[in-house]
């Protein structure tokens, strides 16, 4: 069922002001990366997140940012009961 916008921009405010806070995301496994930047957005299914992160690997950042965004979902009284749906990582070159 969609959600109101009025839900949407709430939830989306709610996960905006937790990721704020966080600098590292870490994975059951101790995999840490550093939070540089976010993106939080609000639509009728629910709310979307981009994230900039620092990472040894696509897949450590993939566990560690999904770590993050399930625990927020746990947390965050207006996320509780949502799902994670989709999670992706894309690689951006640096110059070393």
């Amino acid at each position: 069922m969609p959600l109101s916008r009025s839900q949407s921009l709430d939830a989306a405010d709610a996960l905006d002001d937790l990721l704020d806070r966080a600098h590292e995301a870490v994975t059951p496994a101790g995999d840490v990366v550093t939070v540089l930047d976010r993106r939080v957005g609000a639509h009728p299914g629910g709310t979307m997140a981009s994230l900039l992160v620092t990472s040894s690997s696509r897949e450590g950042a993939l566990r560690a940012v999904t770590a993050l965004i399930e625990h927020a979902l746990r947390i965050v009284a207006l996320l509780r009961g949502w799902q994670l749906t989709e999670a992706s990582v894309e690689s951006i070159p640096t110059d070393q």
